[in-house]
């Protein structure tokens, strides 16, 4: 059986849709918070179980009969994240799952000023201590997260932002082919595969494909762009560090 954990979040569902149309539901288990939101997978013959990473008791009954699981990397950042995905690592040991699918991404570090970077690279090391056979997937940056950035960056024909530099930008349906087919692939032994674009965009070409529009590009300074984000209404200290540091990295 395959477990997927966040099967109701952005990239879980896609993973999952991607799935079905490959494995039979009855073949399929999904790990969610609120089991109410995977009624309809329920109804197609998914197996939907509770399970909270913040929960370890709940876990190795999600992850129960799993051969592979994978795991979709969770919300928030810093200790608590990497202990949530801790207690997801030993309850799949607990559960003797035989091989572990973890969404990481491409910049994991532990010198990185972005603490996602930093949380992945932890998550990783907990994995290669752990003795399980994983594949961690180092995921380019989420196109969709660029959105944000263009609902404050454009106006009146400019793409007002801090000075960045070419990245491969990825969708979430293209990641979630590409998990799946990973899935299939039980012989696939590329520990760190690399899942990205095949052209870096900038964030003037890729705002473009956006808008369909000729902009203006504008290099502001990192404290314009903080001005910008403090113009949003209840928007936390600690999200605005992490995008004005986001969007440096990009």
């Amino acid at each position: 059986m395959i477990v997927i954990t966040g099967a109701t979040g952005t990239l879980g569902q896609l993973v999952v849709e991607e799935a079905l149309k490959v494995f039979p539901a009855s073949e399929i288990g999904v790990s969610v918070r609120d089991t109410s939101k995977a009624a309809h997978l329920a109804a197609q013959g998914v197996s939907v179980r509770e399970g909270d990473f913040k929960k370890p008791e709940t876990l190795t009954t999600a992850f129960n009969g799993a051969d592979q699981l994978v795991v979709i990397s969770g919300n928030g950042q810093g200790d608590e994240l990497v202990q949530a995905h801790n207690n997801v690592i030993n309850a799949a040991k607990e559960a003797g799952v035989s091989r572990l699918l973890y969404t990481s991404q491409i910049g994991s570090s532990p010198a990185s000023y972005f603490q996602p970077m930093v949380d992945h690279f932890k998550t990783e090391e907990l994995l290669d201590q752990s003795g399980l056979n994983f594949v961690s997937l180092r995921h380019g940056f989420y196109s969709a997260s660029g959105q944000f950035f263009f609902s404050i960056g454009i106006k009146d024909g400019a793409l007002r932002l801090p000075k960045n530099g070419p990245i491969n930008w990825t969708t979430h349906e293209d990641l979630a082919q590409g998990l799946v087919a990973i899935l299939q692939d039980e012989s696939f032994d590329q520990q760190l595969p690399v899942l990205t674009s095949a052209r870096a965009l900038t964030m003037e070409e890729i705002a473009q494909e956006y808008t369909q529009e000729t902009l203006t590009r504008v290099v502001i300074s990192d404290e314009e762009f903080y001005e910008q984000l403090n113009a949003i209404p209840n928007l936390p200290e600690e999200q605005k560090k992490c995008l004005l540091i986001s969007s440096m990295q990009v």
